[in-house]
């Protein structure tokens, strides 16, 4: 092979090697940067859906009427002449048993205990 031929396939290599350089690394960035750029999008759309979400709630909360409910219902406060009742539902009973229990002297035995005792003689 002559010098001239090398040299020429050395400058057909370098050549080569600058356009792979110039065109398709550049490219690579591009096509990263798209996908970053469809995520950041998504996100920001989520973000304006979520404030949208938060302005209307700010705008039902505007009205007298509305702090007035969320007083109530959050804090508990009243009116200085109303009366607040609150509404519980009763405990569960401490012992479930079954019902088809064989030994219902225990039954007997926790439900005394739980009941209240009358005053006996002794304690007069």
């Amino acid at each position: 092979m002559s010098r001239r031929a090398r040299l020429l396939r050395v400058g057909l290599v370098a050549a080569v090697a600058l356009v792979v350089g110039v065109l398709v690394l550049p490219g690579r960035l591009w096509f990263g940067q798209r996908a970053e750029l469809s995520r950041a999008e998504a996100q920001l759309s989520a973000l304006d859906r979520s404030n949208d979400a938060l302005d209307k709630r700010v705008d039902q909360l505007n009205s007298n009427a509305a702090i007035e409910r969320e007083a109530r219902e959050e804090l508990g406060l009243v009116y200085p002449r109303d009366e607040l009742y609150t509404l519980t539902t009763p405990p569960a009973p401490i012992v479930n048993l079954p019902k088809v229990w064989p030994f219902n002297r225990v039954q007997d035995a926790l439900a005394k205990a739980a009941a209240p005792t009358a005053a006996t003689p002794s304690d007069r």
